[in-house]
C-alpha cells in the first residue's frame, strides 16, 4: 500500500481520491481493539450479577448500549476491510460533477451546485457544498444521507460537508483544483459552521 499523499492538483482536471493509508491503518487496528473493548465490559456487567446488590435494569441498560457500540464498531471494521480490498475512490471530481460516495448516492452537477465555502475546524479542513433542494432529494435519497442530515443538524452544520482532511490528497491541492472548475462558485474560507448565503 502507498503511503505517499499528492500534494498537487491533476492536470487533467479530474481527481479520484481515496482513504489516506494512515487512516485506513488506523482504523483496521483501532475497531478490533474497541469491539473487544466492549465485548470485555459486557462480560464485566454480566459478572456483577454474582454480587449481593445490583440493578438489574441498569445492567440490562448498559448491556444493550455496549452491544449496540459493538455492532457499531464491526460495521466500521467491515467498512475498512473493504476498502482496503477494492480502494474505490471515496471523492471523485472532474469538470461535469462532484461525488462524495461517503455522503450522497448520485454526483451533483456543477450546474447544481450554487456555492462552494472551504472551512476549516478542529484541525480539519472541509468543503461545504450549497446546493438546490432538487439536487439534494435526487442525490442523497438513501439511510446514509438521512442519518448525516440528522447529525448536521444536531451539530449545527452544512448538510454537504466534505471532510478534506481524510483523503490521500492534500486538502490545498483539492480546493486549488475546485478554483479551477469552478471559480465562480468558490467563497472565501471560515472557520465556523455557520453558511453564509450564497
Amino acid at each position: 500500500m502507498t503511503t505517499a499523499i499528492r500534494t498537487a492538483p491533476p492536470r487533467e482536471l479530474a481527481l479520484d481520491a481515496h482513504l489516506s493509508p494512515r487512516r485506513l491503518r488506523a482504523g483496521l487496528v483501532l475497531s478490533p481493539l474497541l469491539i473487544a473493548l466492549c465485548g470485555f465490559m459486557i462480560y464485566m456487567l454480566l459478572g456483577m450479577r454474582r454480587l449481593p446488590q445490583y440493578d438489574e435494569f441498569r445492567l440490562i441498560v448498559y448491556s444493550v448500549f455496549l452491544g449496540l457500540m459493538g455492532l457499531l464498531f464491526v460495521t466500521v471494521f467491515i467498512t475498512f476491510v473493504i476498502e482496503l480490498r477494492t480502494r474505490t475512490a471515496l471523492l471523485h471530481i472532474d469538470r461535469t460533477s462532484i461525488h462524495d460516495r461517503r455522503l450522497t448516492r448520485d454526483a451533483i452537477t456543477w450546474g447544481e451546485v450554487r456555492a462552494l465555502q472551504p472551512v476549516s475546524y478542529n484541525a480539519q479542513t472541509y468543503v461545504a457544498i450549497v446546493v438546490d433542494d432538487a439536487a439534494t432529494q435526487r442525490a442523497g435519497s438513501t439511510w446514509l444521507w438521512a442519518l448525516n442530515r440528522w447529525a448536521a443538524r444536531l451539530q449545527k452544520r452544512p448538510e454537504l460537508l466534505v471532510n478534506l482532511s481524510m483523503l490521500d490528497v492534500e486538502p490545498q491541492a483539492v480546493l486549488a483544483l475546485l478554483q479551477q472548475i469552478a471559480p465562480e462558485k468558490m467563497r472565501a474560507p471560515i472557520t465556523q459552521w455557520r453558511m453564509p448565503v450564497p
